[in-house]
């Protein structure tokens, strides 16, 4: 593999993984919201942020 390549490749794979980690992240909160109020889901990152 040539070296001056390198930094542009794991610049894509970065950002192809962010793409599809965000996009499973919103899948997950969507097929949540059914089970939770629309309160509770404001308060839940509310709360991680605060123990963070």
């Amino acid at each position: 593999m040539n070296t001056a390549r390198r930094p542009e490749l794991l610049a894509a794979g970065g950002a192809g993984f962010t793409v599809v980690a965000w996009a499973s992240a919103f899948v997950a909160i969507r097929s949540a919201g059914g089970a939770y109020s629309p309160g509770a889901l404001g308060r839940l990152p509310a709360g991680a942020c605060r123990t963070a």
